[in-house]
This record gives C-alpha cells, structure tokens and sequence, in this order.
C-alpha cells in the first residue's frame, strides 16, 4: 500500500508540474488560429490599399489622357 500512495503522489506531481499534452496542444491549436487570423486580416489590409493605389493611379491616368485629347 505504501508503494500505490508513493506511486499516486508522484503522478499528481507530476501533473502539477507538466500539463497534460492535450490542454498543450490545445493552446497551441489556439495561438496557432490566433496568428492565422492576424496573418489573412493584415493580408486584406494590404491588399486593399494595393487596390485603392491602384484604382487610384488608374483614375489619374485617364483623367490626363482625357485632358490631352480635349
């Protein structure tokens, strides 16, 4: 008997000390989401502006071209 109670102490330490790997690979499943997410918005951010620059420079160059023929 004393061996089990030993034998279940130490488990719970160790517990203590090291969480299981699920509730790990849980969080890491979380932080890994978290940073995708970060990632596709910045993603849009940039490609919006890209488009806006674009739009932008495309309309300019029509309106001289406009101004030249006229």
């Amino acid at each position: 008997s004393t061996i089990l109670a030993a034998n279940f102490f130490s488990k719970r330490e160790s517990n203590l000390i090291s969480p299981e790997p699920l509730e790990l690979d849980l969080a890491a499943q979380a932080n890994q989401r978290e940073s995708s997410t970060n990632d596709s918005l910045a993603g849009l951010f940039a490609w919006t502006i890209l488009g806006f620059l674009v739009l932008e420079s495309l309309v300019r160059s029509l309106r001289t071209h406009r101004l030249r023929r006229a």
